[in-house]
């Protein structure tokens, strides 16, 4: 994109900032800001594989920070094997884990991206928590398993999470549950069909139930408990984690803020712009800033739908280039050749 902007613009000032919002990328946006290194671990991924998956450990701070999508990301999964009834968010937690056994003090764990739809299960149960049914049984992984949940045991994840300090950065501001809850908006990406929808929402409807019941914490409808397949509501009832919008923590971390003051033009890219874009994702939440400093804002997408995009341009987008615009003869090939494509977008962009 950089590229693109100074074949326009050969003198143009340039200030390249990698921003998230919890989902992948994270640990990419945060490493000069929070300083530290990468540590591996082995954990379990999406569909209970064994893998290994790093995240940010800075010692001196007591200080890591896990992005989920690294242990349980839909990326990791191939389109033709993602199973969202039965996916898990344990890898999250034995990232979660390891880094308290390491020392950490401070956990910033990243909200997004994720193959699972599990509520956040599979990361309390590998910090230690039993989901047991009626007759007292541990309960298999996914969200699937959940209708069968009959009591929630959190003592040893308390014990080991006592001191710890948990930010969640969450990528959306979505609830739980409803029309516009994690099943009901997310659970199409992760390959769920309209009935496994339905599915998902009534095993999360069982979880929000027990969390409330078992552990005293209410999280069906606070907003960012359903991001990153209801992991959220997870962190808030096993680790009392804070929940802050990912995207505007991020933003500032980062120096993009201070940036904005400086600048003639903004630019910003997405995988793909659609109405998930407008629930806190990085690209839209930058432009929002962008339009409150006054400064105009293009973004650059691999797809963009086009139902979203006056929603976009009233966050303060102000002008939107998608790789098919750009010469991209299919989503193939976007992907493919997504350099080029971004390159040439951002030429058009600024031109």
């Amino acid at each position: 994109m950089a590229r693109g902007v100074r074949a326009v613009f050969k003198d143009a000032e340039i200030v390249e900032i990698p921003v998230a919002d919890g989902g992948d990328g994270l640990i990419d946006s945060l490493r000069e800001s929070q300083g530290g290194t990468l540590v591996f671990s082995t954990v379990r991924g999406p569909l209970g594989e064994r893998r290994r998956a790093a995240y940010l450990w800075n010692a001196a701070k007591k200080l890591a920070v896990i992005e989920m999508a690294r242990a349980s990301g839909l990326a990791l999964v191939p389109a033709g094997k993602r199973r969202p009834l039965e996916a898990t968010s344990r890898g999250t937690g034995d990232l979660m884990r390891d880094a308290v056994r390491r020392g950490a003090r401070t956990l910033i764990v990243g909200m997004g991206g994720t193959a699972s739809s599990d509520g956040g299960a599979g990361m309390a149960r590998a910090l230690g928590a039993r989901l047991l049914d009626a007759e007292g049984r541990e309960l298999p992984d996914g969200a699937a398993a959940l209708a069968r949940l009959a009591r929630v045991d959190a003592r040893a994840v308390r014990a080991l999470l006592a001191g710890v300090k948990v930010t969640a950065l969450s990528d959306v501001t979505n609830p739980l549950l409803g029309p516009r809850g994690s099943a009901a908006v997310f659970g199409p990406q992760k390959g769920a069909s309209p009935a496994q929808v339905r599915l998902i929402e009534a095993c999360l409807a069982v979880w929000a139930r027990a969390l409330n019941r078992d552990l005293g914490v209410a999280v069906a409808a606070v907003p960012g408990a359903g991001a990153a397949g209801g992991l959220g509501a997870g962190l808030l009832a096993f680790a009392r984690a804070e929940l802050v919008p990912g995207s505007d923590w991020i933003l500032a971390k980062t120096g993009a803020l201070k940036a904005l003051r400086r600048s003639d033009l903004v630019l910003t890219a997405e995988g793909r712009l659609d109405r998930t874009s407008l629930y806190g994702k990085a690209p839209v939440e930058l432009a929002r800033a962008a339009k409150r400093a006054g400064v105009p804002c293009a973004a650059i997408a691999g797809q963009a739908d086009v139902a979203s995009l006056r929603s976009l341009r009233a966050a303060g987008i102000g002008r939107i280039v998608s790789f098919s615009d750009a010469g991209a003869k299919s989503t193939e090939d976007s992907m493919k050749n997504a350099r080029k494509w971004a390159y040439k977008a951002a030429m058009m962009a600024v031109s």
